[in-house]
This record gives C-alpha cells, structure tokens and sequence, in this order.
C-alpha cells in the first residue's frame, strides 16, 4: 500500500504558478498517495505517514494549521521547493527546525537555511520536474505575451510611492507596447490568477486602457490550465514579459525568451528588470538580448528524491 502523504500550500486559489505544484508533486514521488490542502485540520492527519508543507514563498505568514502545532511537531515533516527570501515565521521556525528536510528553491539563501535545519539542499523549482511533460505549439512571429501581476496596483490606502511606481510603469510600458504595435507585433496579455483576492486582469486593463492601441490588444483570461495546457500557450509566442514568477519558468522550460519584471526577490532571476523605475528603454534593450532559456537537468532532482524516505 502507498504512503499516504498531506501537502499543505497556496493550493486551489485560481492561482495558475500554485496549482503546478500539485503536478509537479505528483510527478516527482509517484509511489505516493498526495492529499492536496491549503491548512490543516485535525482531521487532515489522521492516518497521514508524512507531511510536505511548499512549494512557494509563503513562510512570512504563520502557516494554517490550526492547532496542530505540537501532533506536527511529532510527525515525518519535510519542506518542499519553498523559498527563504523573506522573513521567516516564529511557527514556521519550529517546524523547519523539526522537519527530516528543507529543500529550498532560493540557493543564495544557503546558509540561512543551514541555521534553521542542517539537512538543508538548494533545488530548482520543483515545477521543472515537469520538463518531459512539455508539448511545444508552433510559434507564432513578432508575438508578445504579457503576464501581469495584480500585486502591484495600489489601493487607494496605500502610501504615495505605489501610486507612483505604478503609474510610472503604467505610461512606459504602454508606450513600450504600442512601439512594439507600430512595429508590426502582435502583444496579448494572459491572468496567471484570479481569485477572492483578485484578478491579473484589472493590472492588464489599467495598463491597455493607456495606450493608443488598445484595440489591438488580446486578454487571455484565467483557466484552470494543466501543465501541458499552459505550456503549449507560453510556447506560442516569440517573447514573454512576466511579473509571475512561474511564468518565467514556464517560458524557460517550453524556450520562450522572456524577461522577468521584479517586485520581489524571487523575480530576479535570469534577464530581469526592477518593476520600480522600469522605462521603455530599458524593456527594448532587454528585449533585443535575445538570450536563450536556462537549462534544466532533470536528474537535479535525484538527491531530493533519495532524502524522503517515508
């Protein structure tokens, strides 16, 4: 009989880059029984023979597992494909210290990882456990897909600077795409996510309703895509400007030049730009780089893989 594990993580939240994990799971550790939760309830860990909390950047907040801390603290734990880039939680602290494994996706953030556990690895995102999954789409020339992120747009409670940093952004890259228009490319904008949160959507119809060719415009809106569904998409275009952390992944793994907009660490990876201060120049550079897609090696996963043991 197969090991019965609980994954805990930012699942089922229309959140496409979250959703992969529960694939990418599933394909890493095949002989296992996966039961998917985004918190923890006494009644989740009832005949459960290890718990995975991740993959994501989440340990700021205090993890949802109601009052399980202590039966937790008792178990087979394993952290999974998260990153270390923010301030840790408390909680958070006292499972990792407890946990069999930290395997993070951030490995400039080592050693900070070795002071909370010393069975910690550094991983690629383990959604590049999907690479054999790929199915390529014939490009389509002079094509441009935009990944927005809603993060970014100011309440109106918010302090002055988001205001201003999202304005700014807003005039250079409107200006930036209807240059690309004029110039004969075709630009589409697809929703990573669309929850109770909000939608990716409201960042693209800000930033469409100021240029001059917004009728030309194309708004791919949010579906519950498969990995297969959502790669056979990224590979379709020529080029692929990203705030989503897990749209630059996607891109890397079906050879989509892209270029990732950062507003967070985790962003700044690869050919990347500060979201802060972006201008139009600095996107036509980046855009005539042309790199070519990190290369990942699918038996990179192999040590993770030999460290469960359940």
């Amino acid at each position: 009989m197969s090991k019965k594990v609980l994954v805990c993580g930012f699942f089922f939240k229309n959140n496409l880059g979250d959703n992969l994990f529960i694939e990418a799971f599933q394909e890493l550790f095949p002989t296992l029984s996966f039961i998917f939760v985004d918190e923890i309830k006494e009644s989740d860990l009832i005949d459960i023979d290890a718990v995975f909390i991740g993959g994501g950047s989440f340990l700021y907040n205090a993890p949802p597992i109601g009052k399980n801390l202590e039966k937790l603290l008792t178990m087979k734990l394993y952290y999974i494909g998260v990153g270390l880039e923010t301030d840790i939680n408390p909680i958070h602290k006292q499972l990792i210290a407890k946990a069999q494994l930290l395997a993070i996706r951030t490995p400039q953030f080592k050693d900070k990882g070795l002071s909370l556990n010393k069975n910690t690895i550094t991983i690629p995102d383990i959604v590049y456990a999907l690479q054999g999954n790929v199915e390529l789409a014939k490009k389509e020339p002079k094509s441009i897909l935009v990944i927005p992120n809603l993060v970014v747009v100011p309440y109106h409670s918010d302090s002055n600077w988001r205001y201003v940093s999202w304005n700014y952004y807003k005039s250079e890259m409107s200006q930036f795409l209807d240059e690309k228009i004029n110039d004969g490319w075709n630009v589409s904008f697809w929703s990573f996510c669309n929850n109770q949160f909000g939608n990716d959507e409201w960042n693209s119809i800000e930033v469409i309703n100021q240029m001059t060719s917004r009728c030309s415009v194309k708004i791919i809106p949010y579906q519950n895509f498969s990995f297969k569904e959502a790669a056979k998409l990224a590979s379709s275009f020529a080029y692929c400007i990203t705030q989503r952390y897990h749209g630059g992944i996607v891109c890397d793994m079906v050879k989509t030049n892209h270029v990732n907009i950062y507003h967070h660490d985790k962003l700044k990876v690869g050919n990347a730009l500060s979201y802060y201060g972006l201008t139009k120049a600095a996107l036509h550079e980046s855009f005539n780089k042309n790199e070519s897609n990190q290369v990942i090696d699918l038996n990179i996963f192999d040590k993770l893989k030999s460290m469960v043991q359940i």
